[in-house]
């Protein structure tokens, strides 16, 4: 499912979450689910200027928990 208004490559842990909760969100009103399951993978920037990847995960019920 799309993330709308998240870029392909998410940076930061914020836009990756994000992605991910808006992933499940769509996920689960595709199919008019129960149960909606997000992923999304970003890259975060250190202090001293190296990247490490991130990945979220999220989900989204029909009573609007995540």
């Amino acid at each position: 499912a799309e993330a709308p208004g998240v870029p392909d490559q998410p940076v930061g842990d914020d836009e990756t979450i994000r992605g991910a909760v808006q992933r499940a969100r769509a996920a689960r009103l595709a199919l008019d689910a129960d149960i909606g399951v997000g992923l999304e993978g970003g890259v975060v920037e250190l202090e001293d200027g190296a990247m490490r990847s991130c990945a979220w995960a999220a989900v989204a019920l029909r009573d609007g928990r995540e």
